[in-house]
């Protein structure tokens, strides 16, 4: 026997790798090799690596799935463990193929030792890998040497695969909540003092965003990923008072003489929401039989935008204020990408981290009406800035056999720093100081996400 089929030279038992990897069909058949064969494999096998204690697991020659330790060899193969049961627990057996070089057919058999040969050099990164378009270096781990080598889970785990998915986004924002009225004890601003909760428009949990995209795999290591997302919330809010109390706008002007006569209510409507184009560049930093760990390099570009409206009526009449907070800006983003797998089982965790560096503009504008004096206040804003953003996730998931169904969830958390909040706005427009206006907002909640490859 070849003796570089299980680690080489006079290998003891010992040093050989822990597991030798199938790189051959598991599902065709071998040809049928006479039983008065079989001790003589056994024998050279002994001679070849200086082994003695070796004992040979047969299996039906016209069947390589049948075999116990072993899936594939030409003319059989076989499994080998120590006859004095010298194995340590939870070892795995040591197998491989036991051909005999002079049984070869010819150099080219995917059952001979050197189209096994071939396979390891095509998967160690001295050829183009078949069926996965390309190898890496990253190791032997769950290649296989022919694209028809198997029907299901022929790529190893970490390999990069074409397809598309879905995901759906359950998020709340925070740090953008908007104060606009509180109930008062009385209507003279001289003398009245708050009396009551603050009414404040703050978005909850909405399902309503989602996340669309698909992946180019241009080898089994690196891919194009393109990805598009959409988030928007709304929150409605309301504050009554009865005489004599009133309710104060906080969100109108000062300086106006509206501002000054309470009301007996405040309606409020808030919607926020954010939107992303990503184009990620992802290749493989090193990979395992059960784990992965990639790296992505890439761009982004981002929407977000805050509207507020507040209505209250004040007598026959009504002041409204109305402001609109928007940006868009563009720029690289880069992350750490990892996940892990179970043995023997489909289900796997993962955590992702990314770090982008977006420049854009914020431009805001405000707006307070009064139906007898149609409009009392307008102003709006520019100013050009960078946006950094921070996000993570962790989750588990599922995955089909064959790696092409896969089905995960998790938390999400993304910080958006260095933007113009509604409030700030307010707040900048109301002391007229637009100095240093900038607070940071931040997305969490829940991730679903359905994937398909091939």
């Amino acid at each position: 026997m070849t003796a570089a089929l299980l680690g080489g030279g006079q290998t003891s038992w010992a040093q050989q790798p822990a597991v030798i990897e199938n790189y051959f069909a598991s599902s065709e058949t071998a040809p049928s090799v006479p039983l008065a064969a079989r001790p003589a494999m056994r024998a050279a096998n002994a001679a070849d690596n200086g082994q003695s204690d070796l004992q040979v697991v047969p299996g039906d020659p016209a069947n390589l799935m049948s075999y116990q330790y072993a899936a594939g060899g030409y003319p059989a193969a076989y499994g080998m463990i120590p006859l004095d049961g010298s194995q340590a627990a939870g070892e795995e057996i040591q197998y491989g193929y036991l051909v005999e070089p002079a049984d070869e057919p010819n150099g080219n058999s995917p059952f001979s030792t050197s189209g096994y040969s071939e396979a390891m050099k095509r998967d160690e990164g001295g050829g183009a890998a078949s069926g996965g378009g390309g190898s890496c270096g990253v190791g032997r781990s769950g290649s296989c040497g022919s694209a028809s080598c198997c029907n299901d889970g022929c790529d190893p785990f970490w390999a990069h695969r074409s397809g598309f998915f879905a995901e759906f986004l359950v998020l709340r924002a925070r740090g953008a909540d908007v104060a606009y009225a509180e109930p008062r004890n009385g209507v003279d601003p001289a003398t009245a003092v708050a009396f009551g909760g603050v009414a404040t428009a703050s978005p909850n949990y909405d399902p309503s965003g989602f996340r669309l995209g698909g992946v180019y795999a241009l080898d089994r290591c690196s891919s194009l990923r393109f990805a598009y997302t959409y988030y928007n919330t709304e929150t409605d809010g309301s504050v009554f008072a009865n005489p004599p109390l009133s309710v104060h706008s906080l969100v109108t002007d000062p300086h106006t003489y509206t501002a000054a006569s309470d009301s007996l209510a405040a309606l409020s409507r808030y919607r926020i929401g954010f939107q992303f184009a990503d184009l990620d560049y992802r290749r493989l930093i090193a990979g395992g039989r059960n784990w992965a760990l990639n790296y992505a390099v890439g761009a982004r570009y981002a929407h977000l935008g805050q509207n507020f409206r507040e209505a209250q009526p004040i007598g026959p009449g009504s002041t409204g204020v109305a402001t609109n907070v928007n940006f868009d800006g563009g720029g690289s983003r880069v992350g750490l990408l990892g996940e892990r797998k179970a043995n023997n089982r489909g289900f796997l965790f993962y955590g992702k981290a990314f770090a982008d560096i977006l420049v854009g503009n914020f431009r805001s504008n405000y707006r307070q009406m009064n139906n007898f004096q149609q409009t009392q206040v307008w102003t709006s804003w520019k100013d050009f800035r960078p946006v950094p953003i921070l996000e993570y996730e962790l989750g588990a998931g599922w995955q089909s056999k064959s790696g092409r169904f896969r089905v995960s969830g998790g938390y999400y958390f993304a910080a958006w720093f260095n933007t113009v909040t509604t409030s700030n706005y307010i707040q900048a427009v109301q002391t007229n100081n637009y100095v240093n206006v900038g607070n940071a907002i931040t997305f969490d909640g829940i991730v679903g996400r359905l994937q398909y490859v091939w």
